[in-house]
């Protein structure tokens, strides 16, 4: 492998590499954003149930409306609580994130490569497939981006583009 078709190959990487880190952060900022609007309400809802049955038990006689009240916000706040446990977006946009900062990292790796390039082709070769490498197995534990958001950044599957011999 050439000068220039290293050079070509190294530019398509970074392109595809900030495309994904890209990606990858957009989706763990949306995500951030539904934890917030999942969990504030349930969070309301939840104290707002229990100030509420704390206040009726010390009263004598529950009135059906309030009883109904109680009982409402409190499926509210459980059903709410639920579905934030079960969908999990706190964790989902940590990923995210942390596939991010990974692949911003190895566009730091190809840009060192780029500027101050090995002085041997063998060595060249090693550190391409040790590139290739890393983003493959950063891409296999990466999370799914959907199709649209994928094609948005010209990204095809999970990895990039394979080093051949």
């Amino acid at each position: 492998m050439d000068a220039a078709e290293w050079k070509k190959l190294l530019g398509d990487w970074k392109l595809r590499v900030a495309a994904y880190q890209t990606a990858q952060y957009q989706k763990a900022s949306h995500l951030e954003k539904l934890h917030y609007r999942l969990g504030v309400p349930a969070t309301i809802f939840a104290a707002i149930a229990g100030t509420t049955a704390f206040t009726n038990l010390a009263k004598e006689t529950f009135s059906f409306k309030a009883q109904i009240t109680v009982v409402t916000v409190s499926v509210i706040a459980a059903v709410l609580t639920a579905v934030q446990t079960f969908v999990n977006y706190g964790q989902r946009a940590e990923k995210s994130r942390a596939v991010s900062n990974q692949f911003g990292g190895v566009r730091k790796e190809i840009d060192i490569l780029e500027n101050f390039p090995p002085p041997s082709d063998q060595e060249m070769q090693a550190k391409l497939q040790a590139l290739n490498k890393e983003i493959t197995d950063i891409s296999k534990d990466a999370p799914i981006i959907d199709a649209p958001r994928r094609q948005d950044y010209g990204g095809g599957g999970p990895g990039l583009i394979m080093l051949h011999k």
